[in-house]
C-alpha cells in the first residue's frame, strides 16, 4: 500500500535527519514526490468511481458510501487508511520540527562564526577584540 511505503519512508527520513545524513535527502525527496504523485492519481481514480455512481465533489461522504456498500472489509480498509494517514502526518510533523531545529542550530553557529550574538549584534571588532559596546551591555545584563 502506498501509505505504508510513505510511512516507512518518513521514518527513514527521520533517522537520516537525526544523523545529519544530508547525502540521503535528495533521494528521500525524490521518493516522497513519487509517492505523492501516485497517491494523487489514486485519489483521482477513487473520486471518479464516486462520480460514476452519481456522487460528485462536495457531496461525497465516505462514511455514507461505506455504509451503502455494506461490506465490512471496506470499513476495515478505510480505518486502516485513516490510521496510516494520521501516522504519516505525525511523522511528517516530527521531521519538520527536526529540520526547523537543525536550521536554527545552523543559523546560531553561523552567527558565532560571523562574530555575532543571537540578535545579530557584533561581538568582536575588526581587530578581533570584544566589541566595547557589546561588552558593556553584556556586563550590565550579568
Amino acid at each position: 500500500m502506498l501509505l505504508e511505503k510513505l510511512a516507512t519512508l518518513l521514518l527513514q527520513e527521520r533517522e537520516d535527519l537525526s544523523r545529519n545524513a544530508v547525502d540521503a535527502v535528495p533521494q528521500l525527496v525524490s521518493e516522497k514526490i513519487s509517492l505523492a504523485e501516485q497517491l494523487s492519481i489514486s485519489e483521482t481514480r477513487l473520486l471518479q468511481c464516486f462520480e460514476n455512481q452519481g456522487r460528485s465533489g462536495s457531496n461525497i461522504d465516505l462514511v455514507t458510501m461505506v455504509k451503502e456498500v455494506g461490506d465490512p472489509n471496506v470499513g476495515a480498509l478505510i480505518a486502516q487508511v485513516t490510521t496510516l494517514l494520521r501516522l504519516c502526518k505525525d511523522r511528517n510533523n516530527v521531521n519538520g520540527r527536526i529540520v526547523a531545529a537543525s536550521q536554527q542550530a545552523t543559523n546560531d553557529l553561523l552567527s558565532i562564526l560571523k562574530g555575532q550574538d543571537k540578535q545579530g549584534k557584533t561581538v568582536y571588532s575588526p581587530d578581533g577584540r570584544l566589541n566595547g559596546e557589546y561588552l558593556s551591555k553584556s556586563l550590565v545584563k550579568a
